[in-house]
Parts: structure tokens; sequence; C-alpha cells
């Protein structure tokens, strides 16, 4: 599982150009114009979406209504990120992003442990 924290710079540097391996599940935590627009650049590869928050900005309703990804309305829990191999806080709030980073990091050292 891989963890990235929201962006401090513009959207328009940074594009996804292809994820490896077969389709995966990227976890966006977030609602806003930061989580749509990873959420529409996600959108164009062949892994499964998935979006945590307690409301979503108008770009992700128009992206939910075309079927780019699921929404699960309620505020992030650890509990979101099982199954995840992606996950992006983008929150717009540092303490939340840095508590989803560190439920990512408590999965990871879960997962490393079950690992033979």
């Amino acid at each position: 599982m891989t963890v990235t924290l929201g962006p401090r710079r513009s959207p328009g540097r940074v594009r996804v150009l292809q994820m490896p391996g077969q389709s995966r599940h990227v976890l966006v935590v977030g609602g806003g114009p930061q989580a749509a627009w990873l959420v529409d650049e996600l959108s164009r590869t062949d892994h499964r979406i998935t979006v945590v928050s307690a409301r979503i900005c108008d770009d992700l309703l128009d992206m939910l209504v075309e079927h780019r990804y699921v929404w699960v309305s309620h505020d992030p829990r650890p509990t979101d990120l099982q199954g995840a191999w992606l996950v992006h806080a983008a929150t717009g709030d540092d303490e939340q992003d840095s508590r989803v980073c560190g439920w990512v990091d408590v999965e990871r050292r879960r997962s490393a442990l079950a690992t033979p």
C-alpha cells in the first residue's frame, strides 16, 4: 500500500501516466477540488477508485453521476484503508491528512508482519 499527501503545488504539474499491474483499489480521502482533480486523472486508468468524504464538491458529483468512482459518504476511518493499494489524502486539512497517513503506516506494518 502506498500513501501520498495532497500536493501543495498546482494540479497541472502532475499527471498519472500509468499505474503498474492489473486493476487495483485506489482510495482518495477528501471531497474537494484537489480530490476531484485526482479522481479525474485516476479514472483514465482501469483501477477501482473509492472516495471517502462526508461531502463532495460539484466536480466530484458530476464524476459520480458518470460512474467514474464509488463514494463512501462518511468521515474517513482506519477501516476504509482495507484492500487499498494506493491512498491519497486530499482532505485540505493537514491534521486529517497526517492522521490518514498514520493509519496507512499502521496498515503497512500490519501487512508486512502478515507476509511470510
